[in-house]
């Protein structure tokens, strides 16, 4: 089998499942960690190494705009490697590839297949945290692997359980979780259900839905006493320069979570953004963190 991976969440799954060797192609922002071989990249992003989340959402409104897509892709190098399964996602555009490029693509591997062999095409499509295990049972079952597929599930379902166990007699704690930040963003789909597992309440979620916008008004009269900072495909440290660089003209200290030093900066490659395993790591690293932070 000979799998294009399009979306870093599955390339996770696969890897986690013990299949990345099953991997010929998977996207530039896609981790494949010690694989016995090297899988081409066959995308990459427009948006300039160093940019702002401020010159980021510039760049994403111009292309929705114009509807040019942030993310290219190599079609002639996906042809070359002869994949009979590309895996890709409908959920966002912004960081992926849009519905006009996977057409033109499935075009291309239609004309391209040898005689008597289709290649399957799997859309993960989660919104919801159940939607995500859904989502590994539905790919492990399309490549034939669902015995990998449900034991993935079950370890993951332990771990969570496991962190539940230890929160289930704390009470509820205020919390925001902001995507983005120029301007902010709260978070939504997947990841209020996430914190709600260790108690903690996203008072700006939109469990099952779409992030938005919010103003820092909002963010100021939920009081928070946690604040995760979560950039959508920002690292660690980019995302600590911007909060420092804000700080001249955002009173963080407004605040009660910024006040008490009570905020988490995470990698935003790989804590909310991916629906897989990376989730249930993020959640142990939270709960980890809190454990060392509150009383």
């Amino acid at each position: 089998m000979r799998i294009v991976s399009l979306l870093p969440a599955a390339t996770d799954m696969l890897t986690a499942m013990g299949l990345p060797h099953l991997m010929v192609g998977c996207t530039h922002e896609c981790d494949v960690g010690e694989s016995s071989h090297v899988i081409p990249r066959v995308t990459h992003s427009r948006i300039p190494l160093g940019a702002s989340s401020g010159e980021i959402d510039r760049l994403v409104r111009e292309a929705s705009a114009t509807k040019e897509p942030l993310t290219r892709i190599d079609r002639e190098l996906v042809q070359s490697l002869r994949p009979d399964v590309v895996i890709s996602q409908g959920l966002c555009e912004v960081c992926a590839l849009t519905p006009n490029q996977l057409q033109e693509l499935a075009r291309d591997l239609d004309r391209d297949r040898t005689q008597g062999t289709s290649i399957r095409w799997i859309e993960l499509d989660p919104r919801t945290l159940e939607d995500v295990f859904q989502s590994m049972h539905d790919l492990g079952d399309a490549i034939g692997r669902t015995d990998e597929a449900l034991s993935l599930i079950q370890r993951l379902r332990m771990r969570m359980a496991a962190l539940g166990e230890q929160h289930q007699s704390k009470p509820g704690i205020a919390t925001i979780t902001l995507e983005w930040l120029q301007p902010f963003f709260n978070v939504g789909h997947w990841t209020p259900e996430l914190l709600q597992t260790i108690n903690l309440e996203d008072r700006l979620g939109n469990p099952g839905g779409h992030s938005h916008p919010c103003s820092w008004d909002e963010i100021v009269r939920t009081q928070p006493e946690v604040l995760l900072f979560a950039c959508c495909g920002r690292t660690r440290e980019e995302t600590r320069q911007e909060i420092e660089a804000l700080s001249s003209t955002i009173p963080w200290s407004q605040l009660p979570a910024m006040a008490n030093g009570r905020f988490l900066v995470l990698d935003g490659n790989t804590s909310f953004s991916r629906p897989g395993p990376r989730l249930v790591e993020t959640l142990e690293e939270i709960s980890g963190w809190l454990a060392h932070t509150l009383p």
